[in-house]
Parts: C-alpha cells; structure tokens; sequence
C-alpha cells in the first residue's frame, strides 16, 4: 500500500498481488480542503454587508476617530454625536497597540507632547505671576498697616536675601512680625516669624529660650540667668552696611 501525500486523494495499488475472485475494489476516497483559512474566512463575510451605525440603510464611508462609530453622511455623523454624546475627537491617551500604531499616531502623539509641555510652562508662568501679584499685595497692606500705627517701615526690594527671609504680616488691626536675634557673643542668630505687635518684650524673649532647640540653648544659656538686666539693642538700619550703630 502506497499513500500519495501530495495529492488530496489516497490510492490503492497491489502491485505484487492479483485481486481476489469475486473481492469487490475498494472505492477510492476523495476529500476537497479549502486551500487558506483567509478562503473560509472570505467565505463566511460573503453576503455580510455593513451599513450605516445611525440610520442602517447605507454603506457607511466615514469613522468616528473617538468612538469608532462608522456612518455613511454627515447627517448622521452629527446624530451620533448628539445622541451619543460624542465630541468626535480622537482620545490622545487612549491605548494603541503596536499593530495599530501608525506614523499619524506618532505624529499625534507627539504633538500631544508638545501641547502638554506648552501647558506646563503656562502654568508655571501664571503661578509665579499670581504668587508675585500676592507679594505685592501684602506688602503694600503690611505697609499701610504700619502707617497706621504710626510706624515708618522700610522694605528691601524684591529678591534679596532680608527681603526673601521676611514673613511679616498685617491683618485689620495688628501685625505679625518676623524678629532676628543676634547673640554677637554666642555667635547665633535666631529668626522668629509671626510675633504680635501686642507681645511684650520679656515675654517674647523667655519664649525664644524655651522653644530654642538644646544645642542652641547651650550657647544663649548666660543671655537668660537674668533676662530683666538684658539689654536688647536694635540696629540702624538707615545706615551703610559698614557703619553699626543701635
């Protein structure tokens, strides 16, 4: 027995042996296969026809780049849309899978980038902006404010170091000031933010030791072994850098 494997068909051949007597010849068997599974795929879409997604009626000609939904006019494009709520954008974010991803989904993708980055920096700029005009603002109600209670208050322009360090603040009838204690002899300096104009000066100055950290209450310790004969000594600002007096 011989098998043809290049054909579609199996022969049976006795080369060597007569047939029997009266021994009817087995039939030969024939089977027909489809040649691609892309012909059976074909052959199953035959006589399927798409149509229209809104009005089911016509072919459709055009897809909707967010929701996919295929229409055949721009009648129906704009029902879908409606009904659907659909703004016919395409989502930039969404997930494309590489066999989809394409030289227009780069260029989106990129310009998608672009537009984000453009974004951030606006962003930035108006923060810094809003946080500027709030400076400014608090600064020229710092200023009144003093004003009122007969204080000449000089302010270091913008961007300096006094200038960046200073968190005074005025509120309807009083002000949060920002102190700086210089122990020259210590070799310390301690900044204090939002002390009331209605503090005394004992008391402010008991509290600085207490809410010193340990290591700084070491070398300010001979300042409070007897804070009623401290001398506080404010400078004159008024005057060049090289010169000091209080």
């Amino acid at each position: 027995v011989s098998h043809d494997l290049s054909s579609d068909t199996i022969s049976l051949a006795m080369s060597a042996l007569r047939p029997l007597q009266g021994t009817p010849k087995p039939p030969a068997a024939s089977t027909s296969l489809p040649t691609s599974s892309s012909d059976m795929g074909s052959s199953r879409r035959e006589g399927k026809s798409e149509v229209c997604g809104e009005c089911g009626k016509e072919k459709p000609k055009y897809t909707c780049p967010r929701c996919e939904r295929r229409t055949c006019s721009l009648s129906c494009s704009k029902d879908h849309k409606v009904r659907l709520k659909c703004s016919g954008k395409r989502d930039r974010t969404k997930f494309v899978s590489m066999s989809k991803f394409s030289d227009r989904t780069m260029n989106s993708d990129y310009h998608f980038l672009e537009e984000m980055g453009e974004f951030v920096n606006c962003s930035r700029r108006d923060t810094r902006m809003e946080k500027r005009n709030t400076m400014l603002r608090g600064r020229k109600r710092l200023k009144s404010q003093a004003t009122k209670l007969g204080i000449e208050l000089k302010l270091m322009p913008s961007g300096m170091l006094r200038q960046s360090l200073n968190r005074s603040q005025a509120s309807k009838n009083s002000i949060k000031w920002t102190i700086e204690l210089d122990f020259a002899d210590a070799g310390l300096k301690i900044l204090r933010h939002r002390v009331s104009d209605a503090q005394t000066w004992i008391v402010f100055i008991e509290s600085v030791f207490a809410e010193a950290e340990y290591a700084h209450k070491l070398k300010i310790r001979s300042y409070f072994e007897n804070v009623l004969n401290l001398t506080l000594l404010v400078r004159n600002e008024r005057l060049p850098a090289n010169r000091r007096e209080f």
